[in-house]
């Protein structure tokens, strides 16, 4: 049985609505992350990011970043909260999808509330590869090695 493919609603920044499902049809790499998490697989999001420059992959796969902010779902907090995802987008160039409900750890026991987590999906949405937590550079490299698969551009 096909394991079934990771979706949610969830809001960008700005307060649209959004679906994961809007990224199907290429791989992606996801990070769900609370504040406390955000620099635990930054050496990841580094080799990442110089892969798909170095490759030419950035337009052949998705990276969604998730921030997890349910505990941050009150007034003020929220608009404070909101504020330094914007931060972050504008210094990243990369849109910061937002979980204020706790939809993508409540709806899935896989993916805890605190901490940072990775998902590989393929382009269909489902979990290939999944880590909570730090991932190690052997870790790093199995991940980078099976997304350059994916793509169809296996490293040599």
């Amino acid at each position: 049985m096909m394991p079934r493919p990771v979706d949610a609603r969830l809001s960008r920044s700005s307060g649209a609505p959004v679906s994961l499902s809007v990224f199907r049809g290429k791989p992606a790499v996801l990070f769900y992350e609370d504040r406390y998490s955000t620099e635990r697989n930054q050496a990841l999001k580094e080799r990442l990011f110089e892969l798909g420059k170095s490759r030419n992959l950035l337009d052949a796969v998705n990276v969604i970043a998730i921030a997890n902010l349910q505990g941050w779902n009150f007034f003020p907090a929220r608009d404070f909260a909101l504020v330094a995802v914007r931060g972050f987008e504008s210094k990243f160039k990369i849109p910061i999808l937002v979980d204020f409900e706790g939809v993508m750890s409540s709806d899935s026991p896989l993916l805890p509330e605190k901490d940072s987590t990775v998902l590989l999906l393929d382009a269909d949405g489902r979990i290939l590869w999944q880590k909570n937590g730090v991932c190690s550079k052997a870790e790093v490299d199995a991940l980078l090695d099976r997304l350059q698969v994916l793509v169809g551009r296996p490293s040599n």
